[in-house]
Order: C-alpha cells, then structure tokens, then sequence
C-alpha cells in the first residue's frame, strides 16, 4: 500500500511539469477530488517549485499517510 500519493526526489519534482505532479495525486487519490482541493494542490506546486531550489537533494511527498494513525500530512520535504 503506498502511503502517498506523489513522492519524487526534490530535483525531479522541481522538473516536473505542475499538471505532471496534480495529475498523480488526482490519479491516486482515493476520494472524490473537489474543486477546492485540486486548487489547493495546484498553489502548493507552484509554492513548493519556487522555494525549493535550495534543497535540490532532498525528498518531497505529497499526502503522506502517518502509520498507525491513519491522518495525512499535506507535505513532507526530507532535506
């Protein structure tokens, strides 16, 4: 079972085209994705691809599932 829905290196999703990225989490997203949602995911790529430039050796994912409490983080950047 993955525990998110996008994860790459921070190089390659710096890389990544922003419809590339939204477009994994809409395809693993397991819920009936709203409006508001895809909004809210598109600002945090576009957010996160600007500030990360610093830190092109770590890692990103996107909704990642805490184990045992079954919560999701939006994001977690491992630099």
């Amino acid at each position: 079972m993955k525990r998110e829905y996008y994860t790459a290196s921070i190089a390659d999703f710096l890389s990544d085209d922003p419809e590339y990225v939204l477009g994994q989490l809409l395809i693993n997203d397991e819920f009936e994705t709203t409006d508001l949602q895809k909004n809210a995911w598109r600002r945090e790529i576009e957010i996160l691809q600007g500030q990360l430039y610093d830190f092109p050796d770590g890692e990103i994912a996107f909704e990642y599932t805490i184990p045992r409490i079954g919560h999701r983080i939006d994001v977690v950047c491992i630099c």
